[in-house]
């Protein structure tokens, strides 16, 4: 792959895409399915179905379409598939088939409208906003004067273009201070743009070759990377727990599969509440869910020297005195899978590196 293909592939997985159907906003960036404010959880392989439904909209997806890109390579059951509709029904209140219809004897389609708002629109949860109304009746002229719109347009940017310069002049210092606060503040990587031209401000702790180093590390080891924000913690939070905040990844991936994986910590608030992601690469010959690779949001908790869930698959993930990570999982069937992490970027160094700098 050369530089170009690989550059491109990186910035297709850092892109931030978000859809809604129905009641519904499927975010494929962070792994969730959220109806209004509550998250919906879904297993992976159910996930990733409703993903390719949702991304196929509107059209037939034959059973031998969806087995093929939900188990690539594997040979599966027509009862597999058959379960992750039923647990998407189920979770989706579609007791009566309105939203995914089973076409018999060949396949499934999700009957719905699907809308892909801006990145930032589907983070912030913000419609985008219309035009100004002033710009519209000063740009168009009244019926009858179509003949005379050579003046009207004139005039009218003459005017914007006024307007624009008075509003620059107002206090742009304190613009300029703000600006730099809020990028200080939160680093954002990926989004619907490439992270070394979204982070470029030399204040800024994580840094565009940062994100880059990010970025080209998941393409080789073939980690689907989210769009993140790096979150600089409270003041108040202990030095023992922002050590978690970074990125980490694995040298050989899970012991026994070597499934390649990814911990991004994101944040961590005074009490102890942990954000980020866990990114897990395609499976291997011994992997223990067989599968391509996906993404998902880390909801965690830090106490002491551990970052721990006890969600459905409890993790443990413990710092090493050679700052390396011990993450062990236990599947539901009891099963104990164990992987080491090494730092990639961590915000202690970071800020230890700004200080000796003198930034």
């Amino acid at each position: 792959m050369d530089d170009t293909a690989r550059g491109a592939r990186s910035i297709k997985q850092l892109e931030h895409r978000v859809f809604r159907f129905d009641r519904f906003t499927l975010d494929l960036t962070r792994g969730s399915l959220q109806l209004g404010e509550q998250d919906i959880y879904l297993r992976p392989k159910a996930f990733d179905v409703l993903c390719y439904l949702v991304e196929n909209a509107g059209r037939l997806v034959s059973k031998s379409e969806l087995h093929e890109a939900i188990w690539p390579n594997v040979v599966v059951s027509d009862d597999s598939l058959v379960q992750c509709i039923g647990e998407l029904r189920q979770k989706l209140g579609d007791d009566e088939h309105r939203l995914i219809k089973t076409v018999s004897r060949r396949g499934y389609l999700l009957d719905a409208g699907v809308s892909a708002p801006l990145a930032q629109d589907a983070r912030s949860g913000l419609k985008p906003e219309s035009p100004p109304t002033i710009a519209a009746e000063l740009i168009v002229p009244r019926p009858g004067d179509l003949r005379n719109w050579r003046p009207w347009y004139a005039a009218s940017l003459a005017f914007l273009c006024v307007l624009a310069g008075a509003v620059y002049l107002v206090d742009p210092p304190a613009r300029t201070q703000a600006k730099q606060q809020t990028a200080a503040k939160d680093v954002t990587v990926g989004s619907a743009y490439p992270a070394s031209l979204r982070l470029s401000p030399p204040s800024v702790l994580f840094t565009a070759s940062d994100a880059k180093r990010v970025a080209e590390l998941a393409d080789k080891k073939q980690l689907p990377v989210p769009a993140f924000e790096i979150r600089t913690p409270d003041h108040d939070v202990s030095e023992a727990a922002r050590r978690f905040i970074g990125v980490w990844v694995s040298d050989t991936g899970w012991m026994n599969s070597n499934r390649q994986f990814m911990l991004i910590v994101t944040g961590i608030a005074k009490d102890g509440a942990a954000s980020g992601y866990t990114v897990n690469g395609p499976s291997q010959p011994m992997s223990l869910e067989p599968g391509p690779s996906y993404s998902s949001p880390l909801i965690g908790r830090v106490s002491g020297n551990t970052l721990s869930n006890n969600g459905k698959r409890p993790y443990v993930a413990s710092l090493t005195a050679q700052n390396r990570i011990e993450l062990r999982m236990t599947f539901e069937d009891g099963t104990l899978a164990i992987v080491a992490l090494d730092p990639v970027w961590t915000l202690l160094e970071a800020e230890r590196l700004k200080l000796s700098l003198g930034r």
